[in-house]
């Protein structure tokens, strides 16, 4: 056995109303089955009683009973090898227990005032339940000196428990307020310095009777409970509480020198939970809410080569798994993706993230409150990505392999997902109210997928943006957009960027089915069905001026609107002659209202092998076929 060189101050309070202490068979050579069977069968003993022996007699391989109260009196006992000491609802304390080598303890044992020396004693139970009483934590609302001394001792406690070989920390019901901003001297403060941190190869267990809150704060920086290069990581259930709607947000700055200062005055930067540089993690049926920032932020330990690849000795937030959790009102983002790989968020319910109207100053300065802060989306997936010199993408964070199923979001104030700096992100059997977004991202999967308009026929559904580098490439590439259900929306979808597939969607009652804009290529619409009962709806339309669309292929699409299922205007109207065509083919075009298919002021649009229940008109355009089609008249 390990050699403890000095005391484990072991952070308890006294149990108080118990039962009895049985004064018979208080040192036991028999089992400890048999012993428990004896003093079950006295009904009438009270533990909080003193009891009517001590330890400094105990014998090699005796089985010591402790229910009743055992005071050591600021004594030193030193234990003989082979003593195993058992919990039945009492308590020793106020002293030192030296252990000498093949003890065992049971952990309800521990408390404030016991020490424990000597050789370290053997849990019974590998697992934990911390009770908060005992622990010295003092629940409800209190002052910053008392949160963070709640802090403390629950961080002690996890890290001594730890220390014993504890892998199951259980906690149950507790409500209590703990300061984790102390010592904050600006962004490059170790948040972990302040955080309850959770190590390696540990389980914290709570219930749903277990609240863990912020106190609340000033400061723009803060985490609740911290992931430091943790790998082999649970925890499951409980609330984490955020202190959005009681912070303090005045005006903050930090002084880098040189007349560098930055500007705090966001205070975006308060997390529930943040998961730095970790592997092997799992978070279960955990209710976070009310954060300054954000419910769950994930991060590497460090920023990356420009290559992406890590530097030596650094490590990444890897397979990771987020179910079954709850995650309400974060003030600026519920989940954001800063650097990870091999992630997976699964059955979770994102809501309310980032509302509150903005106030601002006589000047038009923002005025900063619990009011939403940007990004505002339900999961933000935003690695740091720049420019060189040369133009070249430099890849300081990645976020690869990341999954989000089965999830609901309602009321996210400017979207639900935004899939900003991102490679192979798969999103799947989600309901969405808002919608999904892109700014620079490659290789995502958006599939079999509801969204429903919280606005009916208002906001747009599904956005790939166009994102083109100083080297004239195209970020947003190579999405999958199909098996989805859209409605009620004004845009089902918009698209531009390149190497698209997009397939099998229905977008029902929306005022445009699909809407085209600048710099979409080589991208393939098919087998879509667009049905509308909005007045004047329409099936494809595009932005005004668009430019550079070319190779484009719509193809099998099922159309029926109110008005026009084709209105095309001011479309490739400064292409060259040798443009490629965009194409629609093999379509069934309907207009309830009996509105023509249009195309104006538009250039290198073939339409083939369509039927349509009206003509086609085309005005002050160039190079507009019609080949083979059902209706193949232009008015």
């Amino acid at each position: 056995m390990k050699t403890i060189t000095k005391p484990f101050l072991l952070v308890f309070f006294v149990l108080v109303s118990l039962f009895s202490c049985n004064k018979e068979n208080i040192f036991v050579e028999e089992s400890l089955a048999s012993t428990k069977e004896t003093q079950a069968s006295d009904e009438a003993a009270s533990y909080a009683l003193p009891c009517d022996f001590n330890l400094n007699n105990a014998k090699s391989n005796a089985t010591i009973l402790i229910n009743c109260t055992l005071d050591l009196q600021g004594k030193t006992i030193d234990l003989p090898p082979k003593v195993d000491i058992a919990y039945e609802g009492g308590e020793i304390k106020n002293g030192t227990l030296n252990f000498s080598e093949d003890s065992v303890i049971d952990s309800e044992i521990l408390n404030t005032t016991l020490n424990i020396g000597g050789t370290k004693p053997q849990l019974r139970d590998l697992s934990f339940t911390f009770d908060p009483e005992r622990w010295g934590i003092v629940q409800g609302v209190v002052s910053d000196e008392v949160a963070l001394r709640n802090r403390d001792i629950l961080q002690k406690t996890i890290y001594q428990a730890k220390l014993f070989g504890v892998n199951i920390f259980k906690i149950d019901k507790m409500d209590a307020y703990f300061k984790v901003h102390h010592g904050y001297t600006g962004r490059s403060t170790r948040l972990e310095d302040s955080a309850i941190n959770i190590p390696s190869d540990f389980s914290l267990n709570m219930t749903d009777n277990t609240f863990i809150r912020v106190q609340p704060n000033e400061l723009p920086w803060y985490t609740l409970i911290k992931l430091p290069i943790s790998n082999n990581v649970s925890i499951s259930g409980g609330h984490l509480v955020g202190d959005r709607f009681q912070h303090v947000y005045k005006p903050y700055s930090e002084d880098f020198g040189n007349d560098n200062i930055a500007n705090r005055d966001h205070h975006t930067f308060g997390s529930l939970l943040f998961i730095i540089g970790s592997e092997n993690v799992e978070v279960d049926n955990v209710h976070f809410s009310d954060p300054t920032g954000d419910a769950i932020m994930f991060h590497g330990e460090a920023l990356r080569q420009a290559s992406g690849e890590l530097f030596p000795g650094k490590k990444e937030t890897k397979n990771v798994i987020v179910k079954n959790c709850t995650m309400l009102r974060s003030r600026r983002n519920a989940i954001s993706f800063l650097d990870g790989r091999d992630i997976i968020i699964d059955n979770c319910i994102i809501s309310d993230t980032g509302n509150g109207e903005q106030a601002y100053d006589a000047s038009g300065k923002r005025i900063y409150s619990s009011s939403g802060a940007s990004p505002r989306y339900g999961i933000d997936f935003e690695a740091i990505r720049t420019s060189a010199d040369d133009g070249s993408l430099v890849r300081s964070a990645l976020n690869e392999d990341i999954i989000v199923r089965n999830c609901k979001f309602t009321n996210n104030y400017a979207g639900d997902i935004v899939v900003f700096t991102a490679s192979n992100i798969t999103i799947e059997n989600n309901n969405f109210d808002s919608k999904v977004a892109s700014f620079a991202s490659d290789n995502v999967i958006v599939r079999n997928n509801a969204f429903k308009s919280r606005e009916k026929n208002g906001l747009t559904a599904f956005t790939i943006g166009s994102y083109i580098n100083k080297q004239g490439v195209e970020l947003n590439d190579n999405w999958e957009f199909y098996n989805n259900t859209i409605t009620d929306y004004a845009k089902g979808m918009t698209i531009g960027g390149k190497n698209h597939d997009i397939r099998n969607n229905k977008i029902e009652n929306c005022a445009v089915g699909v809407f085209l804009i600048s710099n979409l290529s080589n991208t393939t619409f098919r087998d879509n069905v667009i049905t509308s009962n909005v007045l004047n709806s329409k099936g494809y339309r595009n932005l005004y001026n668009t430019r550079n669309n070319k190779n484009i292929s719509i193809l099998g699409e099922t159309i029926s609107v109110e008005q026009r299922p084709i209105d095309l205007y001011y479309l490739n109207q400064d292409a060259d002659t040798t443009s490629e065509l965009i194409l629609f083919k093999d379509c069934d075009l309907t207009s309830a209202k009996n509105f023509s298919n249009s195309v104006r002021r538009s250039k290198h649009v073939t339409f083939e092998n369509n039927i349509s229940n009206t003509e086609y008109t085309v005005k002050d355009s160039e190079n507009i076929k019609l080949t083979g089609n059902k209706i193949n008249k232009i008015k």
